[in-house]
């Protein structure tokens, strides 16, 4: 197995664990019947688009995160399942691998690089999910929807700025 695949799989499994430990959590059993459902969306859809497969699993996710938010459930745990459900969605999308164009030291390079940097946006995710968790600010509406648009900000600079370095290494 590819280490992609590898890495979608234990993404899949562990944003899987954290919705059951969320639910489990708070005494709601019967939704974690929609686990055998995107199992089987899964095995049905990935043959036409592994990509859209991934997309459709990922909608569902986050609907059942926020289902659970709203249920009293461990916000941390939803939001952790939902990074690594994220995490392997990224990781289904093609564009993230080599392509058979590029030269072989390339392309390792190139998945080295998208490995790394969604393993830090993955970590980042997870440091200020906790953070979250652990300090319980309750701050006014306009004050999180500033912050998020700075956040934003940042992560596009992050992205752009990758993927000029890594234009920059292409040429090279």
């Amino acid at each position: 197995m590819k280490l992609h695949s590898v890495l979608r799989l234990a993404g899949l499994l562990a944003a899987a664990a954290c919705l059951t430990l969320a639910y489990g959590m708070v005494g709601d059993w019967l939704i974690l019947l929609s686990i055998p459902v995107m199992i089987i969306f899964w095995f049905l859809a990935r043959g036409r688009s592994g990509f859209r497969a991934a997309s459709g699993l990922l909608a569902m996710y986050v609907g059942l995160g926020v289902i659970g938010i709203a249920r009293h459930a461990s916000g941390l745990l939803m939001a952790t399942g939902c990074v690594f459900a994220l995490l392997s969605w990224d990781l289904s999308d093609p564009r993230g691998r080599s392509s058979v164009q590029a030269r072989p030291g390339q392309a390792t390079l190139l998945e080295k690089r998208h490995l790394q940097s969604l393993g830090v946006a993955a970590g980042a995710s997870l440091l200020l999910a906790a953070l979250a968790s652990a300090l319980r600010l309750t701050l006014p509406f306009g004050v999180v929807v500033l912050l998020a648009l700075v956040l934003t900000a940042c992560i596009l600079y992050a992205v752009q700025y990758l993927r000029r370095s890594a234009g920059h290494e292409h040429r090279e």
